[in-house]
């Protein structure tokens, strides 16, 4: 039972995800299926094989036959509609593998290898001799479906029958542990994976990805059926490209010079790469390469000076029930479990004994030449400014100030001396869990710093002196004129759905195939799957080195005036 498909070459290793268990005949036509997920199936195009070429004819047919490999069978079918419908035409599906029959009539032609759904919207009767592909789909788009039977009768195969056999006659085995799920359940699964399929399909050239990167971005994209090639140069990924028939990824902070320009002069697409917003245990400047990534056709989501596909996500996107729902539960894993970017966490941490009465407010730092602040911020654009602009407009808080995990680990800049820190905050925290952390706090000021959007999931209030993707639409109190492109007003289940459902691709770190969010998250809480290498650990020391090397020259300067 294959209704429900993984795209290949990923699924060649996948076992079946579905086993009937009882007989599509016991199911009455009265549909107990929510009607969301029958939406759902149909305006994603959900089941069957999805990845295949469109059906090369042309126009509509009356009747289209899900063709066994028995043509002995199929026969009988096409016979009985060109007796019983003399005059309309007929689509047959050849399986693939199996050669065209030697049949002739003009009234019916043969598809091989063709996606379904395109099918499924030229026709008005279905016919075939089981549940399969066509026929369930047939079911889903609420066309006659007629299934001929051992005894050369056809049945009627309803909607309602349809959905009931596939939501409690079918048993459903996740792909990533194992573990029986419901149909509900596989039908995210597949939804996440034909999302990351859309978004991968029409890249084969990876620039500007680190060495240390490249592995893992490879296992991305081995499910789009193309492979992936990496070019450190610009003129050598257009070659490569054009010759490939493929568009371009990009590191968006490695992007080599001219890389837009060239691709643009040859018509090629380029995708804009960065990390996901659930990534891994560790820091990526520990080398620890991500299990989430984005890949963004229009922008980048921390660039405002023009419109992302997050943006567009947010400013646009339908937000169903059942997507509110996933994201609100989500929401709730998320909270409960203590998980940010880098993932799980311990829920407590040492904290100074605060003042009674206090409003207690978290700045936390960010890494100097960060992208997000280069092109997200004016006027309050560095650590030391923004800590100056909190304390000015809230002279009575208690403020907390974060150092950012890459600056204080020696990898990027952005250091501010604690003693000047100490000028305005007062508390620096660098140890226990940022996510408990901000629990614990009553507001987070940044300029456009992930934090804001950990503090939202956990309801705390936001003000941002920036633009960063989760400002301006009516979440986060905005210190600078909000963007007139996001005027929609979202829920926080809205945000979460678009940010962390339908933007992101995640890879199943234990089976690597693409999964949604809820996988990644289960293995963030698998401690012996996130095991530092050796090039991790040296990356660590080399860190600590270099921060020492720094605060010894920082202090002879100071000793020197």
């Amino acid at each position: 039972m294959t209704f429900l498909k993984i795209p290949p070459p990923l699924m060649l290793d996948v076992p079946v995800l579905g086993r009937p268990v009882r007989d599509w005949r016991s199911f009455s036509g009265k549909i107990t299926t929510e009607a969301a997920l029958l939406q759902m199936l149909r305006t994603e195009r959900l089941g069957g094989a999805f990845w295949l070429p469109v059906y090369s004819g042309k126009g509509q047919f009356d009747h289209l036959v899900s063709g066994s490999g028995d043509w002995g069978h199929t026969r009988k079918i096409v016979q009985a509609i060109l007796k019983q419908h003399s005059g309309q035409t007929i689509c047959v599906t050849i399986p693939a593998g199996e050669e065209l029959p030697a049949f002739w009539h003009e009234n019916v032609v043969f598809s091989q290898s063709s996606e379904p759904h395109d099918l499924l919207e030229r026709c008005a009767t279905v016919w075939g001799s089981e549940p399969d592909d066509l026929t369930l789909l047939g079911a889903v788009y609420a066309r006659s479906v007629k299934l001929l039977n051992r005894h050369d009768e056809f049945e009627t195969f309803s909607t309602g029958q349809a959905m009931g056999w596939l939501a409690e006659g079918v048993e459903w085995t996740s792909p990533f542990t194992g573990r029986q799920v419901d149909f509900a359940t596989m039908v995210d699964i597949v939804s996440d994976a034909k999302r990351a399929w859309l978004q991968k399909r029409t890249l084969g050239v990876c620039v500007g990805m680190a060495w240390w990167k490249r592995r893992r971005i490879k296992q991305f994209f081995e499910g789009s059926g193309l492979g992936v090639v990496f070019r450190s140069r610009s003129f050598a990924a257009r070659q490569s490209a054009e010759k490939r028939g493929t568009g371009i990824a990009v590191w968006v902070s490695r992007a080599p010079r001219g890389l837009f320009r060239l691709a643009a002069g040859a018509n090629i697409p380029v995708a804009k790469v960065e990390d996901g917003f659930l990534r891994s245990i560790g820091l990526g400047s520990d080398l620890l390469p991500p299990f989430s990534i984005v890949l963004d056709q229009r922008g980048i989501y921390f660039d405002p000076s023009c419109c992302s596909d997050l943006e567009c996500l947010l400013s646009g996107a339908e937000f169903t029930e059942a997507l509110r729902v996933r994201a609100a539960a989500l929401i709730k894993v998320l909270v409960e479990r203590n998980i940010s970017k880098y993932g799980a966490s311990p829920p407590t941490g040492s904290y100074q004994d605060i003042p009674a009465g206090k409003r207690i407010i978290l700045v936390p730092g960010q890494v100097g030449d960060d992208l997000s602040i280069r092109l997200g911020c004016s006027e309050i654009a560095d650590n030391l400014s923004l800590l100056k602009a909190v304390r000015q407009r809230n002279s009575e808080a208690y403020i907390i100030f974060r150092p950012h995990p890459d600056v204080d680990a020696g990898h990027r800049n952005g250091h501010v001396p604690d003693e000047v820190v100490l000028l305005y905050a007062d508390e620096i925290q660098r140890g226990g869990s940022m996510t408990a952390l901000i629990a614990g706090v009553d507001e987070v000021h940044t300029m456009t710093s992930l934090a804001g959007f950990e503090a939202l999931l956990r309801k705390r209030s936001v003000v941002v002196y920036g633009q960063p993707f989760y400002a301006g639409w009516g979440l986060t109190e905005d210190m600078v004129p909000p963007l007139a492109r996001r005027g929609r007003q979202l829920s926080l289940e809205d945000l979460v759905a678009a940010t962390l459902i339908l933007y992101p691709c995640y890879l199943d770190p234990v089976t690597l195939l693409p999964c949604g969010p809820e996988i990644l998250i289960e293995r963030l809480l698998q401690p012996e799957l996130w095991k530092p290498s050796l090039v991790t650990r040296l990356r660590r020391v080399q860190g600590r080195l270099h921060k020492h090397v720094a605060h010894l020259m920082a202090s002879s300067a100071r000793k020197s005036k």
